[in-house]
């Protein structure tokens, strides 16, 4: 079986964790990409209590966390941007 790759098998700079490597097969890439990027907002700002997080980790720690999230967050709605083109 022969699984729809979006990059080559040799296009190694474009594989990493962020990006979709195989076509999703129920929904577009743009709508997969916007899926990730509500996930990550949900976890970050609704499901985690930032006074509990505070405590747990700290103001430096909570700053790199929060910092980490909007890159993400900028990445996603990049790559949703230039989804299908």
């Amino acid at each position: 079986m022969t699984l729809p790759l979006i990059f080559g098998v040799e296009d190694y700079e474009k594989w990493s964790f962020g990006q979709v490597a195989i076509w999703p097969g129920k929904m577009t890439l743009r709508q997969y990409y916007y899926q990730m990027l509500l996930t990550n907002l949900y976890i970050n700002l609704s499901l985690n209590q930032s006074t509990e997080m505070l405590q747990r980790v700290g103001v430096k720690n909570m700053y790199r966390l929060s910092k980490g999230s909007f890159k993400a967050g900028i990445k996603y709605v990049k790559l949703m941007l230039n989804a299908n083109r």
